[in-house]
């Protein structure tokens, strides 16, 4: 590359950075980021959020939130997106209430939280089973009339469905055709999905649903 005059770009170390963390050396990772401007590329929000990102889906929220996120938020004007990325990181390791803090920080700081913030902590109730926070969360969402989308009312759908709460499932189902909102073709999927889980879990049911069972049939091609 230098021979032609060409120095990395900021994918170039985005590649390496995620080689590093699926190598299991985060911190080298880190490293790489911040040696970037040594290599004629300069860091900007771009590649911040980038590098957030890697290290949040691989679980490292705790890295990417103390040795990165606390310290250069400011540098490069943490926007919404930097703020999804760690929220969702939180979520994705079942730490729904470091999620709220990183929420709280982000309207204290001027920024309005987006569809995808809510679908965020929504989704990470739900991963971590507090399922009544996950419905308080959605019903203050409605209270405060917020951007609430087609994602968001499959998701609560899907999340009501998985533990067999059909009524709650079908009730939110119905409030979403009565806001006008179309259901897609996931949201259908999650209420044939949570169907299915109430009548497996209906032990007079099992029997007549032994012979649709896909997933001892997967198990048996295997």
């Amino acid at each position: 590359m230098r021979s032609l005059r060409l120095g990395p770009s900021p994918k170039t170390f985005a590649i390496i950075a995620e080689r590093y963390v699926a190598a299991g050396k985060p911190d080298r990772a880190v490293k790489v980021f911040l040696s970037m401007h040594e290599h004629g590329c300069r860091q900007d929000l771009s590649s911040f959020n980038t590098i957030l990102d890697i290290l949040c889906k691989s679980k490292h929220v705790e890295m990417a939130s103390n040795k990165l996120f606390k310290v250069f938020s400011g540098r490069f004007k943490a926007d919404c997106v930097s703020y999804n990325i760690i929220a969702n990181g939180w979520c994705l390791i079942k730490r729904t209430s470091m999620a709220l803090e990183v929420l709280k920080e982000m309207v204290d700081r001027g920024l309005t939280p987006t569809s995808t913030t809510y679908n965020i902590m929504l989704k990470g109730f739900f991963r971590a089973g507090q399922v009544d926070e996950a419905l308080q969360f959605f019903l203050q969402m409605k209270k405060r009339k917020c951007d609430i989308d087609v994602v968001t009312y499959t998701m609560v759908i899907h999340g009501f469905g998985i533990i067999g709460e059909i009524k709650k499932a079908k009730r939110v189902f119905d409030d979403m055709s009565r806001e006008g909102i179309l259901p897609s073709v996931a949201t259908y999927n999650a209420m044939i999905q949570g169907i299915w889980t109430g009548l497996w879990n209906d032990t007079s049911c099992r029997a007549l649903l032994l012979p649709f069972d896909l997933s001892k049939k997967k198990e048996k091609k295997k």
